[in-house]
């Protein structure tokens, strides 16, 4: 496992001996430091036996497309938050 956290100051990453998750745990980690105002912690364990090279970069791309939706997802509910607390403002 590994994990990879900090704020806006920068990312500190950390992997258990032999294992390669910081990877996804710092590509995770810098997709969503821009949306998430405070402190950030990412945290992955993936185990698959005799994972071939392939499968690896399957998962890789799985991992980004997945903290893609959920950067997305924040900046949507931020917009919302946004103009709610604006809308509140004008009644």
């Amino acid at each position: 496992g590994a994990i990879a956290f900090g704020d806006r100051g920068g990312c500190l990453s950390n992997a258990r001996e032999g294992h390669r998750e910081g990877v996804v745990t710092e590509l995770i980690y810098r997709e969503l430091e821009s949306v998430v105002s405070g402190g950030l912690a990412v945290l992955a364990g993936i185990h698959v036996e005799g994972i071939t090279k392939e499968q690896i970069t399957g998962v890789v791309a799985l991992c980004e497309e997945g903290a893609h939706r959920i950067a997305a997802g924040l900046r949507e509910y931020q917009q919302e938050q946004k103009e709610e607390k604006g809308g509140n403002q004008n009644d």
